[in-house]
């Protein structure tokens, strides 16, 4: 055989090879979830399992009532809805609604166990390449109304105080304040440094919103009333949900790099980061209890089943 034939075929076995053990390291890394990070101010409490349904289970958003956590597959459509055992994270029921495929939220209406904006009691449902917002009436299951939108919107958050509704505009790195009643935007604002600002949530007492970047990996810290940043912080890559607990004045952020960001308010002004929890890649939304204080975080996963993880503060 001519020698250079030869070590072509040396090279290609060699490549091969190579190509394999990566890809089974890959695939080992992401199908075996382990457990996080130590941490001095979260207490890892263990997982809440959830049913498989293909070989790549990525879950998406979380909302939580009372003891109730409702969780979307984006990957299967399917609802769960999760009955928390306040002792043992891993011994809840887990029940299925299931769907069509890339459910992307779920809204609860106090009458129904179903989030809804109760000033007007209608629903808000974000459309994204639309640039457009779609107004339901849940009562009725009927469009009511839509408002359009100067950019491509991501999360809304509802202040609580105003009634208005923030909305994050991804694609051109601002917010925008929706009167739902006039049913129009009455304010739109720059939040530069963030780029593609995602997860949004509110600390309405303090007039802060707070706004995680999937562009740059910040959390940036915007006031209400005078309409300017205040701070950004450096957390964990591929930011896609904010939480924030106001009686610990702790605020949670995850992202796709698999890392859980715990960072501490010490005042309207004054932000430090506390921690940088190692989950898993993938793992980039979560939700929070505001009474018992523990923090969910939805986990993607490759083979196994998903799962959430459950964090208690270590106070």
């Amino acid at each position: 055989m001519n020698r250079f034939v030869k070590r072509g075929l040396q090279i290609t076995a060699v490549s091969a090879a190579a190509i394999v053990v990566c890809s089974t390291a890959v695939v080992t890394y992401l199908a075996y979830t382990g457990t996080p990070s130590k941490s001095r101010f979260m207490t890892f409490e263990g997982y809440i399992e959830l049913p498989k349904s293909g070989l790549l289970n990525v879950l998406d958003y979380l909302t939580i009532d009372g003891r109730t956590l409702f969780v979307t597959s984006e990957s299967s459509g399917t609802l769960f809805k999760i009955s928390l055992d306040p002792n043992r994270p891993s011994a809840s029921s887990v029940s299925e609604l299931p769907g069509t495929g890339a459910a992307h939220g779920v809204a609860l209406l106090p009458a129904d166990a179903i989030l809804y904006v109760p000033s007007v009691k209608l629903m808000y449902v974000a459309n994204g390449d639309a640039h457009l917002a779609t107004l339901i009436d849940p009562v009725k299951r009927t469009i009511v109304g839509a408002i359009k939108l100067p950019g491509k919107p991501e999360f809304p958050a509802l202040d609580p105080k105003t009634g208005l509704l923030y909305q994050s505009l991804e694609d051109i790195n601002s917010i925008a304040a929706i009167d739902l009643g006039k049913r129009s935007v009455v304010g739109q604002w720059s939040i530069a440094p963030c780029e593609g600002p995602s997860g949004m949530a509110i600390d309405s007492e303090q007039r802060r919103l707070f706004a995680v970047c999937s562009g740059n990996a910040m959390l940036v810290v915007f006031d209400l009333e005078s309409h300017r940043i205040i701070t950004a912080l450096r957390i964990g890559g591929g930011p896609d949900s904010v939480a924030f607990d106001p009686p610990l004045h702790r605020i949670y952020t995850a992202g796709k790099a698999g890392k859980l960001t715990v960072i501490q308010q010490d005042g309207p002004d004054a932000y430090r980061v506390l921690d940088e929890i190692h989950t898993h890649y993938g793992a980039h939304t979560l939700t929070v209890d505001t009474v018992s204080h523990k923090v969910f975080v939805a986990y993607a996963s490759l083979l196994a089943h998903p799962r959430i993880a459950v964090f208690s503060p270590a106070l």
